[in-house]
């Protein structure tokens, strides 16, 4: 459980920080699936990457 936090951790910052496709973040990251890297996400942050990563890019357009 441990190791999958600080995964999620790295993920959701390279997913506002890149470009990079979520099934590309999700092996960078150490998953072996994409399944299990959407079931850990949603639990540890109660959104999906896609989810997230929309919502953190509409947080910048509003700040800018």
């Amino acid at each position: 459980k441990y190791i999958n936090s600080l995964r999620i951790d790295e993920a959701a910052h390279k997913l506002i920080s890149s470009a990079d496709s979520i099934t590309q973040i999700a092996f960078s990251v150490g998953f072996d699936t994409l399944r299990t890297f959407n079931r850990a996400f949603l639990a540890e942050r109660n959104v999906t990457p896609s989810e997230y990563r929309r919502m953190k890019q509409k947080q910048g357009e509003t700040e800018e």
